[in-house]
């Protein structure tokens, strides 16, 4: 049976209830500001972390350049003044005032194997006027280094060393058996055929004591016939001079008593003589403008050995070894009391008369005409040192870096306070520096 449902009048006549809409999808202003500020505080801190480890990267990019930088300086300049002497040189030469004309000697730090050159005054370069864009950075020092560096020493028959014809013969095999590379010697003579002598060091078989420097004139070699290159030599003859050279008088001066000792008859040993100097070079971010950044390097030239002649084996004197090396000091060290030490002060005054040279403003060099006198001899080699110091500088400045003051390196004074006293003062410290010192004992001497 169908039911039929019924109302009355009264409850047709009431309003029904309006339905509930379920409440729509999406946040309100306050939901989102807060989302927007969470993400951007969020983006901010990841931001943050890039580029604070952007900073560190380059920061240690910096440092790693400079520890770098300073090493390649050190490792070159360092190689060249331990082999200092190699192939007879002496450290030093004695005056002779029976020589005539009276000979002053060769004392360190001016001496024959080695010299330093202190605190370079403005407008110098290198090589006077021969090198006038080879400037040296005011201030700084010059090392100079003479040996036989590159090429080998060769053994010589005494009797094939004949200073009266000046004439002599090295063989590929020498005396003693070994076999000897020619080729050094082969160069030497077609340079000097070609009318650029070098300089020969000759040492005698009486002892290591006896030597001169003689000037390659010219000469020849004989080809070993068997060889498929047709270029290596079984002998070479040296034609030498004592006297009467295009450099003879300038290498004399680097001989015993200035010049060729008379009781050497014959040579046991001979190679070529070659000299270095080292120094940092002035330079600029725009070549030939002074007033543009200073970019220093540290730089060689290879001269004559004591001349003032550019070596063509690096016409411009000016080799760039290592960018951005501000300073380069060094001092010299001997044993005077013959204890196996060399001694230094603490205090200004100790320093001025210890046994370092050039490690303070008050060093005084020993007076030529009264060695016995010590204020630093330089003459009295028990035990020699040579202390290098080298100052490097990042290529990029940091606005938010202050560098450490420096007060002195060796006897230049730096004077830098703690607080720099103007923003020149600041600027200037803005880029890391690094100072690295090596001792080097020079045991060819």
């Amino acid at each position: 049976m169908r039911r039929i449902r019924t109302e009355s009048i009264g409850e047709r006549s009431r309003p029904r209830r309006a339905r509930r809409r379920p409440r729509g999808g999406g946040f309100t202003v306050i939901e989102m500001l807060v989302g927007l500020l969470l993400s951007t505080a969020l983006l901010v801190a990841v931001l943050n972390l890039f580029d604070l480890n952007s900073k560190i990267a380059r920061v240690q990019t910096q440092v790693a350049d400079l520890q770098n930088s300073v090493r390649i300086a050190q490792y070159d300049l360092v190689r060249n003044v331990r082999a200092a002497g190699r192939g007879g040189l002496p450290a030093a030469l004695l005056p002779a005032p029976a020589v005539a004309p009276p000979f002053a000697g060769r004392l360190l730090p001016a001496g024959v194997a080695l010299e330093v050159r202190n605190d370079t005054p403005a407008d110098t370069t290198i090589g006077g006027i021969a090198t006038p864009n080879a400037r040296v950075l005011e201030g700084t020092d010059v090392l100079v280094a003479r040996g036989v560096f590159t090429t080998p020493i060769y053994q010589v028959d005494p009797p094939d060393f004949d200073l009266r014809s000046g004439r002599a013969r090295v063989n590929a095999l020498a005396p003693s058996g070994v076999p000897q590379d020619l080729s050094a010697l082969r160069e030497a003579v077609d340079r000097a055929n070609g009318g650029d002598p070098e300089a020969l060091l000759a040492v005698s078989p009486l002892g290591p004591n006896l030597y001169a420097v003689v000037e390659l004139t010219g000469g020849a070699f004989q080809l070993d016939l068997t060889d498929p290159t047709g270029r290596r030599a079984v002998q070479v003859t040296l034609n030498f001079a004592v006297t009467g050279g295009m450099r003879t008088a300038d290498y004399a001066r680097l001989s015993p008593e200035g010049r060729f000792p008379p009781q050497m008859t014959s040579a046991a040993f001979v190679g070529v003589l070659e000299e270095y100097r080292y120094y940092v070079s002035e330079q600029r971010a725009v070549a030939g403008d002074a007033s543009s950044e200073l970019v220093p390097r540290l730089s060689r030239a290879r001269f004559y050995p004591g001349t003032e002649t550019v070596h063509p084996q690096i016409p411009s004197a000016r080799e760039d070894i290592a960018d951005n090396i501000l300073d380069l000091q060094a001092s010299l060290g001997v044993d005077n009391d013959g204890d196996g030490l060399v001694s230094e002060g603490t205090t200004a005054a100790q320093r001025a008369v210890d046994e370092w040279l050039f490690n303070d403003g008050g060093d005084q060099e020993d007076d030529p005409n009264d060695p016995a006198r010590w204020r630093w001899n330089g003459n009295n080699v028990v035990a020699a040192f040579l202390r290098i110091n080298v100052l490097a500088q990042a290529d990029r400045p940091d606005p938010t870096y202050l560098a450490p003051p420096i007060d002195a390196i060796e006897d230049r004074v730096y004077g830098e306070p703690e607080v720099p006293a103007d923003e020149a003062g600041r600027r200037a410290r803005m880029a890391r520096r690094r100072l690295l010192q090596t001792v080097v004992e020079l045991r060819n001497l």
